[in-house]
């Protein structure tokens, strides 16, 4: 049985309260996933800084000539992010570095992971995934020159995914916003009703 509300105020409430929850959630929604997305923007610019880091060191220093890839090892303390894995790789997808792996004649052609795949039309190619080579997961990130494919992957570690979470922070001041909102609302409906 279905109780009926008699005063208006009650109605004025039953009426809005949906409509301001279905907002209230979409509104919710659609910041959380700019926030994810602004994150995930951010660890792909520092990727971004990296691997155009490395390649202005491997053209300055003529590396693709010399083949003196071990060079790049020296490269990798300088990144700002920790646990860094570095892979160079021909256009036609066989590695021609990678400093977790030193006996690269052992590693499979890399031509069909999707980060160099995604890379190759599109500014640069991303994906999350275990490693094939040393058994780890990585965050990937994957950038087309002229000559090679750079890939810097992370460790997909505590540092990375917290690089990745939106803050609590936001979805707190987002509950409280809207909180506060509903009580102004309240207060509003209330001396609406006063008037009539």
């Amino acid at each position: 049985m279905m109780f009926k509300i008699k005063t208006f105020r009650g109605k004025l409430i039953l009426y809005f309260l949906p409509a301001f929850l279905i907002f209230v959630g979409l509104v919710l929604g659609f910041q959380y996933n700019r926030e994810k997305e602004f994150k995930r923007l951010q660890l792909n610019h520092s990727m971004l800084y990296m691997s155009d880091l490395t390649h202005n060191y491997i053209e300055q220093n003529k590396i693709f000539t010399s083949k003196n890839w071990e060079s790049l090892d020296s490269l990798i303390p300088l990144y700002p992010l920790k646990e860094i894995r570095l892979t160079i790789i021909a256009p036609n997808g066989n590695v021609l570095y990678d400093s977790e792996v030193k006996d690269i004649t052992t590693m499979e052609n890399h031509l069909s992971r999707s980060e160099v795949v995604n890379s190759i039309g599109n500014p640069y190619g991303t994906d999350i995934r275990l490693s094939h080579s040393t058994t780890k997961s990585y965050y990937y990130f994957s950038k087309r020159y002229e000559n090679y494919f750079v890939r810097i992957a992370a460790v997909y570690n505590q540092e990375i995914i917290s690089l990745l979470q939106t803050g609590r922070l936001f979805l707190l001041f987002s509950l409280l916003l809207f909180i506060t909102v509903w009580v102004v609302f309240m207060f509003v409906s209330n001396q609406f009703v006063k008037t009539i």
